[in-house]
């Protein structure tokens, strides 16, 4: 079975009470490059993933996807959290999701990231 939605709970370290509330939460469709990236409890998002048109072709091009990031919202994280997500999606099993974060998610997404 292929999940077509994405749900994921995003707990940080720094937790200093002993409830298992999330942080932030990833929903929408990874496998559509269409998702949304929220603080807890908060129903605007921080960062929004889409699929790539590029405004010459209409056409959607492989691999490539935008991410809007909203002010005051660190970058890096949100860099992070997609590297994760894409690793996860794309790995064969958990253990090579660290792998795939360090190596060609990354790798691709800085590229998308800085290509104009």
């Amino acid at each position: 079975m292929i999940q077509s939605k994405t749900h994921v709970n995003v707990f940080l370290a720094n937790k200093t009470s002993n409830k298992d509330y999330c942080d932030f939460k990833i929903e929408g469709s990874w496998s559509k490059k269409n998702c949304s990236i929220h603080m807890r409890g908060s129903s605007s998002p921080i960062a929004q993933v889409h699929t790539y048109q590029p405004i010459e072709n209409a056409q959607l091009v492989k691999g490539k996807f935008m991410v809007t990031i909203y002010p005051s919202v660190d970058h890096a994280f949100v860099v992070a959290l997609i590297a994760i997500l894409d690793g996860m999606k794309n790995s064969d099993s958990t253990d090579q999701v660290a792998g795939a974060v360090t190596g060609a998610a990354t790798e691709s997404f800085v590229a998308a990231l800085f290509a104009g």
